[in-house]
């Protein structure tokens, strides 16, 4: 089994204080060697967030390079598809939904694989619902 995996959703891997069952569910999934599937974007999104964060104090540098070290370790598979086929499918989404082009990837690759999308957005969540993409959180 396999999912795409929004930023929010991983995150709190990072942040214990967010952290949630379901998010540690999300986690042991990973580590069990679950497949993983991430926009192509996904990486910067993540390494924003952590260093985002660090210099806001929230962590520090040997926490962000343990939580960055530590995610090869999974089994995450980047889209890497060209570009113009990953803007057609999510630039509908975006005008549907009123989604960021960044929320429509994930839903639009949630789509096309047919497979589960695990996010804490709720503007992506409802999205998802209403295209009938199966929510992992």
């Amino acid at each position: 089994m396999a999912f795409v995996l929004d930023a929010s959703a991983a995150l709190p891997w990072c942040f214990r204080d967010e952290a949630t069952p379901e998010t540690d569910l999300l986690q042991a999934r990973a580590a069990s060697g679950e497949r993983i599937v991430v926009p192509a974007h996904w990486p910067a999104e993540i390494l924003s967030g952590v260093t985002r964060a660090a210099r806001r104090g929230r962590l520090d540098d040997p926490s962000v390079d343990a939580f960055l070290d530590a995610l090869p370790l999974y089994d995450i598979m980047v889209d890497a598809r060209p570009m113009a086929e990953q803007w057609s499918d999510a630039l509908q989404l975006t005008r549907l939904h009123r989604l960021s082009g960044y929320d429509a990837m994930y839903l639009a690759l949630a789509q096309r694989l047919n497979i589960g999308l695990a996010t804490l957005d709720s503007r992506l969540s409802d999205a998802a619902t209403a295209e009938g993409v199966p929510l992992i959180v």
